[in-house]
């Protein structure tokens, strides 16, 4: 693994994320003990309707152990301004869930999860996980 590791997925036909659809991303780690920061990046509709989203992150190493991370993914604040950085209708979003995670040699497997209430959560055109290396 590079300094960073960084996967988007498009596949939300019209822009719905299903409540039952995770997101999976698969990667090897070539060096031992390195620690990294964690981000999702979330790429919406311009004006979202909602304020945070919950969400779940799991990330599963080669020995099948599971870290769950659990989070409100904020698109925008108190005052209802989009956090994320929007041109035209798009607006992309990323925001830091977990800062050095120790991850050893081996294949990993992350999978991110919306716990929208809805059947659905619109407006979504990507999203992706970014591990960005501490040096």
């Amino acid at each position: 693994l590079p300094t960073s590791y960084s996967e988007t997925s498009d596949d939300f036909p019209e822009n719905h994320w299903l409540k039952d659809e995770s997101k999976a991303f698969n990667f090897s780690i070539k060096e031992s003990d390195r620690n990294y920061d964690l981000s999702i990046n979330l790429s919406h509709v311009y004006d979202f309707q909602y304020e945070s989203v919950p969400m779940t992150i799991s990330i599963i190493g080669s020995d099948n152990k599971e870290q769950i991370i659990n989070f409100d993914l904020k698109i925008k604040d108190k005052s209802g301004k989009d956090l994320g950085d929007c041109s035209g209708d798009i607006c992309n979003l990323k925001q830091l869930i977990k800062e050095n995670i120790t991850l050893s040699k081996g294949d990993y497997k992350i999978i991110v999860k919306q716990n929208f209430k809805g059947k659905y959560l619109p407006n979504i055109i990507t999203v992706g996980i970014e591990l960005k290396n501490k040096k």
